[in-house]
């Protein structure tokens, strides 16, 4: 494999990990409380990074 292509592939899998990490957290959100986060902070970081992440990446 190309290492080019195998450091992209490693690069997407790290921006997963940190997108499903917040996705939980998330979820976490709704059914506890955690006060040291604010939900819409949350939700928007998820939403950035995700599309950061993958999308622009797919281009």
């Amino acid at each position: 494999m190309d290492s080019s292509l195998r450091r992209w592939l490693q690069i997407s899998f790290l921006n997963l990990l940190i997108v499903s990490l917040l996705g939980v957290t998330l979820r976490y959100k709704i059914a506890f409380s955690f006060p040291y986060l604010d939900q819409k902070h949350l939700l928007h970081g998820h939403s950035h990074f995700a599309f950061a992440g993958w999308v622009t990446q797919i281009k």
